[in-house]
């Protein structure tokens, strides 16, 4: 299958904010991970070949749903990825249309095509330049895929949001179950149990996940691995590099490599990112 729209290569860049992660560039050493994060992964050169425990697919265009061991390798391809934490609105519109009972969703040429049409000519010629056009592109890639009306999410125990507010605003997010399960008047083996039943993935990993964000939004704003690592609570930089690569399939060296990215920390319009799938 062929895919052309002007075949425009982009600069390559990387994008952290509060809950996501966009990257443009090469994907070709990663090893196999798992994020709670669902993940867009679009071809803008051509095709790639994602594996998983269930099957080796060849596409240009795919949904890997969360917390899905998987690694992608798209050659000399240039590929467009976006990772959307799994609790967030957009993401959960993801799953609701595309993902029920699969891991794994091929997205169709007229799709894709559609989907990289979509992006301004402006931001296709002339790369990415700010946090503003990135939140933008992101905003095309949804809207092609998701709209917001059709929103149906299934009730949540309200204690959970609970707990994940309380999780979100910890500055450092290295806690005991026993001191989340306190905050919601909950036994720690019921916190446990429910967390899992409706997050779907163990607390203790829905920790590391976030404590993972946390240092790679530090590492993208220049702080160095080792301070980093302290900031969000890891023993030290080497438990952070395999945590991360275990995360992104790469170890933190590979993503902020500067001479290979550009790197936006786009922490102060977190509001713009995660309203994006919201305004489609």
């Amino acid at each position: 299958m062929e895919i052309n729209v002007n075949r425009q290569q982009f600069a390559p860049i990387s994008v952290f904010w509060t809950g996501g992660y966009f990257h443009i560039g090469r994907v070709t050493d990663n090893v196999v991970h798992t994020h709670h994060a669902i993940q867009i992964s679009i071809g803008i050169e051509g095709g790639f070949t994602v594996s998983t425990e269930e099957s080796e697919l060849r596409s240009h265009g795919l949904l890997i749903g969360p917390d899905v061991p998987h690694c992608v390798n798209g050659g000399e391809n240039q590929l467009g990825t976006l990772m959307i934490d799994a609790e967030t609105t957009p993401a959960k519109l993801l799953v609701e249309k595309y993902l029920k009972g699969k891991t794994t969703h091929v997205l169709g040429k007229r799709v894709v095509t559609s989907v990289l049409a979509s992006i301004p000519k402006f931001i296709r010629y002339h790369g990415i330049q700010d946090c503003y056009q990135a939140s933008e592109v992101i905003k095309y890639i949804l809207g092609k895929l998701v709209d917001s009306s059709s929103e149906n999410q299934r009730s949540v125990d309200s204690r959970i949001p609970a707990v994940l507010d309380f999780i979100n605003n910890l500055e450092i997010k290295k806690v005991s179950t026993k001191t989340i399960a306190r905050q919601v008047y909950l036994s720690e083996t019921r916190l446990i149990h429910l967390f899992k039943n409706e997050i779907g993935i163990p607390i203790r990993r829905y920790l590391l996940w976030s404590r993972i964000q946390d240092a790679m939004k530090l590492m993208s704003k220049g702080t160095p691995i080792t301070e980093a690592a302290y900031q969000a609570g890891f023993s030290d930089s080497a438990h952070l590099t395999r945590s991360v690569k275990k995360t992104y399939g790469v170890p933190p060296s590979v993503v902020f490599k500067k001479s290979q990215n550009k790197i936006f920390p786009c922490l102060a319009e977190d509001n713009v990112f995660m309203s994006a799938g919201e305004e489609c």
